[in-house]
């Protein structure tokens, strides 16, 4: 709508694969199959311990944990 705010796509408890592949698209990560499933997991209980949702930098923050765990060796 004309004079509205862009929808804001929340890291949240809720959200699911499509947020969390606009957040990834939008940061210029590219996220695998198996990262994806476990970035979605990570975010929701992130998000449940802090009680809100995320911000860049969080999201960030636990794209980095997944691909250090991920790491062989």
């Amino acid at each position: 709508f004309v004079g509205s705010p862009e929808p804001q796509v929340v890291l949240g408890k809720m959200s699911g694969r499509g947020n969390m592949l606009w957040w990834a698209d939008r940061l210029g990560i590219v996220l695998e199959k198996d990262e994806l499933t476990e970035v979605v997991a990570a975010v929701k209980d992130r998000a449940y311990e802090l009680g809100h949702s995320l911000d860049e930098a969080q999201f960030r923050e636990i794209i980095d944990e997944v691909r250090t765990r991920s790491k062989p060796g």
